[in-house]
């Protein structure tokens, strides 16, 4: 998701940023038994 934000487009940058952090903290949620698919929304209500 983060590479399909951005686009090569130096405007979609800070998008595509949230984006990976977003995707992180799920893979560390996951990593630590924490994840839930409902993780998934939590970055578009914040």
């Amino acid at each position: 998701p983060a590479l399909k934000t951005w686009r090569g487009e130096k405007a979609n940058v800070d998008a595509a940023q949230r984006a990976l952090y977003h995707r992180a903290r799920c893979n560390s949620a996951a990593t630590l038994g924490r994840y839930s698919p409902d993780m998934e929304h939590a970055a578009a209500s914040a």
